[in-house]
């Protein structure tokens, strides 16, 4: 990929650049839009070639994942993060807010609380208020010498208190950068099984790291906790795929 290359994506019905002007009274074609999550790169040339050759079949029928999907998704996991799972653990849907908003219905009532720490992803506090929930705040803290800490005593107040049956996690966290150690994951599913909470953890950036930080995922605290934690991700942030729901 050369990522020197400076590609015009106005007038392509883009998001970051052609829809400014709901923000902004400007002209929009002098601003710059910093976005993480939609970068201006081209996404990996094997995954054109793919697509390339599946639109020159020219039938989109109902079609199933190949186990060549399966075995990719494995595959990756364990070379790029040392994580092994299992096939009938991979569950698909077309998008990780599609996903969360879909197990907030499954797994809470309404009126109940969901935790979710901020500063958060705005389609967080979408998913949990459009369907009904109350969302429960539980914000990060900064200290100036490590950066941003969870605040365990607050929410073990907010799990003694709301009793809510679930917590949404950010890991990596969107924005911070934070990548929450073993440590804190360990405490954190403590707190969790100590007061009946399902954990759902967003690790759609797993791939993109600020230096020195390290992604240690739920699913890599053993068996214990298999249970009582759901890890969310996609392959949309890592390659800009987002449009393409796959």
């Amino acid at each position: 990929m050369d990522f020197n290359k400076i590609i015009d994506r106005h007038d392509t019905a883009s998001l970051k650049w052609d829809f400014m002007a709901r923000y902004f009274a400007e002209d929009t074609h002098q601003l710059l839009p910093m976005w993480v999550s939609d970068f201006d790169f081209t996404c990996p040339p094997a995954v054109q070639e793919a697509l390339t050759h599946r639109v020159g079949h020219g039938i989109f029928g109902y079609s199933e994942r190949p186990q060549s999907y399966f075995d990719s998704l494995i595959s990756w996991l364990s070379t790029r993060h040392q994580l092994e799972i299992k096939q009938e653990w991979i569950c698909s849907i077309e998008g990780v807010v599609p996903g969360l908003s879909l197990l907030v219905q499954m797994l809470s009532q309404p009126g109940e609380g969901v935790v979710v720490q901020g500063p958060y992803y705005g389609s967080f506090a979408k998913i949990i208020s459009l369907n009904g929930r109350q969302l429960l705040e539980n914000p990060l803290y900064e200290d100036p010498a490590t950066g941003y800490q969870m605040d365990f005593a607050h929410l073990e107040m907010l799990f003694r208190t709301e009793r809510p049956p679930l917590m949404i996690l950010c890991n990596p966290h969107n924005p911070t950068g934070r990548c929450w150690s073993v440590q804190e994951l360990e405490q954190l599913l403590t707190l969790c099984e100590t007061y009946d909470v399902t954990l759902l953890s967003d690790e759609i950036w797993a791939d993109l790291l600020l230096p020195g930080e390290q992604f240690t995922s739920v699913l890599h605290l053993g068996e214990r906790w298999h249970s009582r934690v759901i890890s969310a991700t996609s392959a949309s942030k890592t390659f800009g795929l987002s449009t393409l729901r796959i």
